[in-house]
């Protein structure tokens, strides 16, 4: 690595490895694409906004140059590392070092027809157990976990029993058959050290519900690294629109919580992964709605539902498992003016964080600050503590941004890294610029040279409001970074008393002369 201050040069990118590894044409021409738009952010002071030295000719270019290194790279595969390529630079003997993704199984039995768990970009070994308490919207949980990863299967249930045997279909099974098990069974540790030697991971996805101990497990499962644990209200849906939101919600946080086994971007979590588990969960309501008349002891062996689901108290399916919208309804997603008419569906994405990070993600700061500010936005949930216990907003994606409409909400967080460059493809709602710091520049600045952007810089762009350190208009409310930093701790960790220790006279620390603080906004 080079000293990470460089990095924060303007005319210096930095890369990591990991954004330069390809395994097929489709990888190679995403990262083309990501890279080529990562240079365009960076650089774009000096190329401007749409350089055709960087369109889709250009990038087509540098994707056939790189499929003609790799064929150079094949050829000399077998030649000693003295050999070079002159026009690639690559050396011979370079195939185990080539950027081309080696695929190569850790925990390999490809031979045996039941060793399916594996994940296919990285070949581990895994199995994730849907170990919940019982009517927590476990049948939910565990279909749509099943549409990811095997959507075509029939569920598999491990008994509570002596042995634990796990049943599929009426048989009983290897747990090697399959990638996702149901069960009611809440020893973690006992589950996990009984298995974890049969593979690489063991997962666990766990609902829970209420306050009641019986349908919720220990909290302190809830911060094991393997473990995922997701509220009942994010396993409900009644229409869908909102089961596809559910669905990306749910993946997104599989994939946040389990990133340091499947990578960033795992292909197994992909929108057609997605789509699979929207088409499983419709079906497995059709199957319920036509099971609403039998009674309990009927059981559906695919998707694990039983007769009279629908109606049964308490029971998960009471909301979640019956969309009481029918499929021909009108999809709600513009203001009505009848109000006998299906109310729009409003959703709030969210965009910003500091690219630098090695394992990047949109920062919550700007979602934390609007919670606070507006409660009656669901924008995020809060520990008693201040921790965060979920995000109930949508990243603001490549792949997520065809969802948004105009009666949805964003929350820009500091104006830092977007995937969707708002300035060139609005977004069509409203948008909250929150803490908007990045661009209150000084008047110095190389990008703000004649002070433009100096503590009074807005969006140019109409349906744009601004909180931060900026003029009072009709779009904006200025409030010092400090105060929003200060209000911000208060909101996540008002038992450490942040706010009553400055402002209270008789809290605050004497002045002894001997200690001092000094806070600088650069």
């Amino acid at each position: 690595r080079i000293n990470p201050k460089l990095c924060e040069y303007n005319n210096v990118l930095c890369l990591e490895y990991e954004d330069l590894i390809y395994a097929n044409r489709s990888q190679l021409e995403t990262m083309v694409q990501k890279l080529t738009a990562i240079f365009q952010d960076r650089f774009g002071y000096f190329f401007g906004e749409n350089s055709s030295l960087l369109g889709s000719e250009s990038q087509m270019n540098a994707i056939q140059r790189l499929e003609e290194m790799d064929k150079a790279v094949a050829s000399l595969s077998s030649q000693p590392a003295s050999v070079i390529d002159k026009k690639f630079g690559v050396h011979g003997g370079h195939r185990s070092n080539s950027n081309l993704l080696e695929v190569k199984p850790l925990a390999a039995n490809e031979g045996d027809p039941d060793f399916k768990h594996m994940a296919e970009d990285v070949k581990k070994s895994f199995h994730v157990f849907a170990a919940t308490p019982p009517h927590t919207a476990s049948t939910v949980l565990t279909n749509w976990i099943m549409g990811i990863f095997e959507p075509e299967e029939y569920y598999s249930f491990m008994v509570n029993t002596k042995g634990r045997p796990v049943l599929q279909n009426g048989v009983e099974i290897p747990i090697s058959k399959t990638i996702v098990t149901k069960t009611h069974y809440l020893d973690l540790l006992a589950l996990y050290k009984r298995f974890r030697k049969e593979f690489d991971e063991v997962f666990f996805v766990v609902s829970n519900r209420g306050t009641d101990p019986e349908t919720r497990i220990d909290y302190d499962f809830c911060e094991y690294n393997n473990v995922l644990c997701i509220e009942y209200d994010d396993l409900v849906y009644s229409n869908n629109i909102e089961l596809e939101l559910m669905v990306q919600k749910l993946t997104r946080m599989f994939q946040d919580r389990f990133e340091y086994f499947f990578g960033a971007n795992s292909p197994l979590l992909d929108m057609e992964k997605q789509k699979n588990a929207v088409q499983r969960l419709k079906e497995m309501d059709e199957v319920t709605r036509s099971m609403a008349d039998q009674t309990f002891d009927h059981v559906d062996q695919k998707f694990g539902v039983h007769g009279g689901h629908r109606n049964r108290d308490d029971s998960e399916s009471k909301s979640a498992l019956a969309p009481q919208v029918p499929e021909e309804a009108p999809r709600a997603v513009s203001v009505v003016s009848d109000e006998n008419a299906v109310q729009p569906q409003r959703k709030i994405f969210y965009c910003g964080g500091w690219k630098g990070q090695t394992d990047f993600k949109y920062s919550t700061f700007g979602l934390v600050l609007a919670k606070s500010l507006f409660p009656e936005l669901k924008s995020v949930r809060l520990q008693p503590n201040g921790n965060i216990a979920g995000v109930d907003a949508i990243p603001l994606l490549e792949t997520t941004i065809h969802m948004a409409t105009k009666d949805d909400l964003l929350i820009m967080h500091s104006h830092q890294y977007c995937e969707i460059r708002l300035w060139r493809q609005n977004f069509p709602g409203i948008q909250l610029h929150i803490n908007s710091e990045a661009y209150d520049l000084h008047p110095l600045h190389i990008t703000n040279p004649d002070g433009t952007k100096t503590y009074n810089y807005l969006p140019d762009y109409g349906n744009a409001y601004v909180i931060g350190p900026h003029k009072d208009t009709d779009r904006s409310i200025r409030i010092p970074y400090c105060a929003m930093r200060l209000w911000f701790l208060e909101k996540t960790r008002s038992s450490e008393q942040y706010l009553p220790q400055i402002i209270d006279p008789t809290r605050r620390p004497k002045n002894t002369k001997e200690k001092f603080l000094i806070y600088a906004n650069s």
